[in-house]
């Protein structure tokens, strides 16, 4: 049989006690940091939501768009456009660059396509691509460019 001598049940007595030490202070580490975690994702969270809250600002263009088009007839898209943005300064930056915002846009609708112009699938990508140029002409002139989307309030095909 195995014997405990008094020096070997100390030992073990101490050990435990060091474990149980180590064990509390572990936790007690876990917890500050899961604490810590919370509170980092609590200010993400109202990060977040500061920033839904912001309201939209519109930027319509005026006039509405008129141009003709790629067709073998003679065909218009007469266009209302809007670009809602996130802050003051977008807005300014599309309001300063009206000019080369306008011919960009014009450009994109006169090197359209009928069948293009005439699908709901269609006039979402010309949107889509209406997004990129107006981002690229702002970026090109280093201005700010938080624009989350282009709007087409009105958008006829004769």
């Amino acid at each position: 049989m195995f014997e405990f001598s008094s020096m070997s049940f100390n030992f073990a007595k101490q050990l435990k006690c060091k474990c149980t030490f180590l064990c509390v202070m572990l936790s007690c580490c876990l917890v500050f940091h899961s604490e810590s975690l919370l509170a980092e994702d609590e200010v993400a969270e109202e990060e977040a939501s500061q920033q839904e809250l912001m309201p939209s600002i519109y930027v319509k263009i005026k006039p509405s768009f008129v141009t003709n088009f790629l067709t073998e007839e003679l065909r218009y898209i007469k266009a209302d456009v809007a670009i809602r943005v996130n802050n003051a300064a977008t807005q300014n930056a599309i309001e300063h660059h009206m000019d080369a915002v306008k011919n960009g846009l014009v450009m994109l609708f006169s090197r359209q396509e009928f069948d293009t112009v005439t699908s709901v699938e269609g006039v979402a990508a010309v949107r889509e691509e209406a997004l990129e140029v107006i981002m690229e002409i702002l970026e090109n002139e280093s201005a700010e460019s938080e624009i989350t989307e282009v709007l087409f309030t009105s958008f006829i095909v004769e």
